[in-house]
């Protein structure tokens, strides 16, 4: 329907393909008056199929100004020409041809499609699954496991430790002295990053104390685990025997050659930072994150007593003085709390989150090397491996090629010199231990490998099950901000070709970066506006074309 109200119907009589299941066209009305919208009802008679366009009489509220179409997939549609793209293929001898292909997808060639492009998180029931439950539910396949990232786990548990919880243990708000930290936390940088003259005193009071650079980076844009870099420095800087910071801001509060509004600045953040309740905090996150990210140094306390750095705080700040500069007093036995509460939110984070995975725990038992030396004296005993080995029998039954009746024997035969090699007086390494063990066996059975095919494949699914993915989830997070509308001008659509293109030019560099490049610049042309149809990728080029350096254009919105 269109905005004076004319109705838009189909035509009677359509003939539609015989590979179409669905065609659905959805119009939505752009006022909420109730308007008469036709709908096709599918009749078969024998070979034919007609399309009757029935009336249907809707009522919508939505003032939302757009067309949506919903169509299958038709195999008419690899046929036109704009689907159609020109790339050349070089045979054994080295003789070019000529090759037009279809950049289109097709339902049924999965080959061509890219899995990561598409958006599989959302099911049919609204449920949101990860790929590795799609493809166990396409695949039928039990035996693929998803373990979740150590490292981005951690980083959750952190940063929800923040958060108290409500008394149906769902997450409240934030805790206020996390809060008031962070604030303070970003002042500090946010007030020295746009001020280059502060920097420099900042640098020469670090050099009169011979103490490290404050570097200056936005804060809590990034994972928890990576806070510990941005309180540290600031610890570094306020101590007794180096206070470069607080001596910074006096000066600069004092300094009538700066701007009364820099004065003020300065004088404001020098109060707040010299309040008992700010320092008392950031020590005792400091110590948090030095005992838990860092390496444990103080092991030899005793409980209760607190960190390294709060417990020198707390003996230094008895008469409201710290270093040379006097502090405003607080209720420490409130402050003292508040760190007991976030610690217990920390614990509680921890065993919510970290809870025992039987399959990872059983090919460790297997094939861990550690548990293997801590357990060299009884791996060689009947029972030893028994249990676990039937876990992952049952496991991996419908793995391709793996025989769970034959694994049996092959351990029985393997635990024996095994736990020989593991007594031995060969220095082992965690790194290269299968690897060595491996080699040795290889050099008395050349056909180890074959005899032992299936522990092998068990040992292979436990070396590449990665408990820590934060490299490949670096990768992820590029690829999302390239896939994001509102942060790139590439879209979903285009990443989606531009990949096919390079999987079709593997020994191409050169000519996928031109691809590429041309490729790029309808997509960042405003007048194009990122619409997917009228992007043309040119392939067909000459062999001396020299490849420009692509320029982003900043585009007004």
């Amino acid at each position: 329907m269109t905005s004076n109200g004319t109705v838009i119907s189909l035509e009677e009589g359509t003939l539609l393909e015989d590979n179409v299941n669905e065609i659905e066209i959805e119009t939505i009305n752009d006022n909420s008056s109730p308007s008469s919208i036709p709908s096709s009802r599918i009749l078969t008679d024998q070979n034919k199929i007609i399309s009757i366009p029935v009336e249907k009489v809707i009522r919508t509220e939505s003032t939302f100004k757009r067309a949506r179409h919903s169509a299958t997939y038709q195999r008419s549609w690899k046929q036109k020409e704009e689907a159609m793209y020109k790339t050349y293929e070089f045979d054994l001898f080295g003789v070019r041809t000529e090759k037009i292909i279809c950049w289109l997808y097709s339902t049924d060639n999965i080959s061509m499609r890219c899995r990561l492009c598409e958006k599989y998180t959302k099911a049919k029931n609204r449920v949101h699954n990860g790929v590795i439950e799609k493809l166990r539910q396409k695949l039928d396949g039990e035996c693929m496991e998803s373990s979740p990232c150590v490292a981005h786990t951690f980083s959750l548990v952190g940063s929800q430790a923040a958060y108290s919880l409500t008394d149906d243990n769902k997450i409240g708000p934030i805790s206020p002295s996390v809060s008031k930290l962070e604030s303070s936390i970003s002042k500090i940088y946010n007030y020295f990053s746009r001020s280059s003259s502060c920097q420099t005193k900042l640098k020469n009071w670090h050099r009169f104390f011979e103490q490290p650079e404050l570097r200056f980076k936005r804060l809590f844009d990034i994972r928890w685990s990576c806070i510990r870099d941005s309180i540290k420095p600031i610890i570094e800087n306020i101590q007794p025997n180096s206070q470069a910071l607080f001596i910074v801001l006096e000066e600069i509060s004092a300094d009538w050659m700066c701007s009364s509004t820099d004065r003020e600045t300065a004088s404001e953040l020098r109060k707040q930072l010299l309040r008992d309740e700010f320092l008392f905090i950031i020590h005792f996150h400091h110590d948090l994150h030095e005992c838990v990210l860092g390496p444990v140094t103080k092991i030899e306390q005793q409980p209760p007593m607190w960190g390294s750095s709060l417990s020198n705080y707390i003996r230094e700040s008895k008469k409201h003085f710290y270093g040379q500069f006097k502090i405003e007093p607080a209720d420490r036995k409130k402050l003292s709390r508040e760190c007991f509460d976030h610690i217990e939110r920390l614990l509680q984070e921890l065993d919510r989150r970290f809870i025992k995975y039987p399959l990872l725990e059983n090919l460790s038992i297997s094939f861990d090397p550690n548990y293997l030396m801590d357990h060299k004296e009884i791996v060689d005993q009947p029972e030893y491996g028994r249990k676990v080995l039937n876990y992952l029998r049952e496991k991996y039954k419908n793995l391709p090629s793996f025989d769970k009746t034959a694994v049996h024997a092959e351990w029985e035969l393997i635990k024996i010199p095994l736990a020989e090699y593991l007594k031995g007086s060969i220095t082992h390494t965690r790194k290269h231990f299968w690897k060595s063990f491996i080699l040795f066996k290889q050099t008395i059975n050349e056909r180890f490998i074959e005899q032992f095919k299936n522990i092998v494949m068990l040992l292979s699914i436990y070396l590449l099950s990665a408990s820590n993915s934060a490299e490949c989830e670096r990768g992820f997070s590029a690829a999302n901000r390239v896939q994001t509308n509102g942060r790139s001008r590439l879209m979903v659509e285009t990443l989606d070709v531009l990949l096919n293109v390079r999987l079709l030019l593997t020994d191409e560099i050169r000519r996928c970066q031109f691809v590429a490049e041309k490729a790029f610049e309808p997509w960042n042309d405003y007048e194009s506006k990122r619409r997917y149809t009228r992007t043309k990728l040119l392939i067909d080029v000459a062999d001396d074309y020299e490849p420009a350096t692509q320029k982003y254009r900043p585009i007004q919105k």
